[in-house]
């Protein structure tokens, strides 16, 4: 089993309370009640731990293994799925994610019947349900819990590990510094470009076309060094005060050119364009990063 699963194994005990108490114990006194210590400890002592028991088992004879019913009892994942108050489906995922023991025998899945918990535990459905239609939307297979386990490693969500006046204080200052140097960008321009008002055209777009790596490498750059922001949050802010800024931006030239005789087309076209694809840009580069994407 690659190390991917057994870190995935490990955070979902924790997900779906189905934690080593004992280990969940040491990590708690180890770092003084810190939860969120904690959490890493655990997932690192239990990705050890099954580590060793899957070479272990690797070395077993067949005779050994899960099919061995007497040494591993196994019940439908109907019967499972209905203990727990999930779905088959959803039971499925959870043998296919690692998070407990199973296979398949024909047309039918077994899970292994101690792990069937004592008390119902209910999956978060709500979670599961969205996460489908993302990837129903995109277009691509997306596990139901896989964005949740790698966001999992902060916390119990993204929002608990950075408070709102963080997510403030990053925007401003990523607003701030693309500012600057879009700013510096329509200087040298002017001072190059220029001259006359039928260099606006030429202006305009070369403005634009270099404003897009700047603007998306700025705003990356600074928001890789705070990796508890949750960027799906972040782009919202993005979608809606980007737009508003660029609108400003707009009006205020318009304001500026209104008396000259400048045709001002090629201007709003490259403003525009420019910032869907610098806004582009970001979005690929975070939603390809399910620790920050979630």
């Amino acid at each position: 089993m690659s190390d991917e699963k057994l870190y995935l194994i490990a955070t979902n005990e924790l997900d779906f309370d189905n934690r080593d108490e004992a280990v969940w114990a040491k990590s708690m006194a180890l770092h003084k009640g810190d939860e969120h210590e904690a959490r890493y400890k655990y997932i690192s002592t239990r990705v050890e731990q099954l580590a060793t028991e899957n070479a272990s088992s690797d070395s077993m004879p067949i005779t050994q293994s899960i099919v061995d019913s007497s040494a591993s009892p196994l019940i439908e994942v109907a019967e499972f799925a209905n203990f727990n108050g999930i779905s088959v489906d959803e039971a499925i995922w959870m043998i296919n994610d690692g998070m407990i023991k199973g296979e398949k025998r024909g047309n039918i899945w077994f899970t292994e019947k101690n792990r069937v918990p004592q008390t119902k535990k209910h999956v978060p459905k709500v979670r599961y349900e969205q996460d489908i239609i993302d990837s129903t939307l995109s277009g691509s297979p997306t596990r139901p819990d896989s964005r949740h386990a790698s966001s999992s490693l902060h916390g119990e969500t993204g929002e608990k590990e950075a408070s709102e006046l963080k997510y403030i204080v990053v925007w401003l200052l990523a607003g701030f510094a693309c500012n600057i140097l879009v700013n510096l960008l329509d200087t040298f321009l002017v001072d190059a470009i220029l001259k006359d008002e039928s260099d606006f055209e030429e202006y305009s777009l070369l403005g634009g076309l270099f404003s897009i790596p700047i603007v998306s490498g700025a705003f990356i750059l600074i928001y890789n060094f705070f990796d508890s922001l949750n960027m799906k949050k972040v782009m919202i802010y993005v979608y809606v005060l980007g737009s508003l800024g660029t609108l400003i931006n707009i009006a205020v030239t318009t304001g500026l050119y209104s008396t000259m005789n400048v045709d001002l087309t090629v201007y709003y076209f490259s403003s525009v364009v420019s910032f869907l694809v610098a806004l582009s840009l970001i979005r690929n580069y975070y939603i390809k990063k399910p620790e920050r994407w979630y």
